[in-house]
């Protein structure tokens, strides 16, 4: 093998080592965070479900998925939280109202909501 043909199976050798290193770390899409990191005060008496993500959606930049009239008839919404995460919130209208959420897309930043 020449001089030359050494050094690019040598290049290309340490680019696929680097390029395992940089997909093996933890990267974020657009370097958004996730609902672990961004954090929420709601004060919520008696609002629906819709009012509630209506708030959520105001304070923060996730948008909801829904079906309007599966949420039909839920109980209202009683919430008071200072600076809770995403995912505590949702944990909490999830246990109360019987929901089940799920982010898609995280660079969207989009939670699919199913009732279950």
């Amino acid at each position: 093998m020449n001089t030359i043909g050494k050094f690019y199976l040598y290049g290309f050798v340490v680019q696929l080592l680097f390029t395992s290193l940089i997909l093996a770390s933890d990267i974020k899409a657009q370097g958004l965070p996730d609902m672990k990191e961004v954090k929420i005060s709601l004060n919520l008496e008696s609002a629906s479900l819709v009012e509630a993500f209506d708030q959520i959606k105001k304070k923060t930049d996730f948008y909801f998925i829904y079906d309007r009239r599966e949420l039909r008839g839920a109980d209202r919404v009683n919430l008071a939280l200072e600076e809770e995460t995403m995912e505590n919130v949702l944990y909490s209208l999830a246990s109360s109202h019987g929901l089940a959420f799920r982010q898609v897309k995280q660079c969207l930043r989009r939670i699919a909501i199913a009732c279950c």
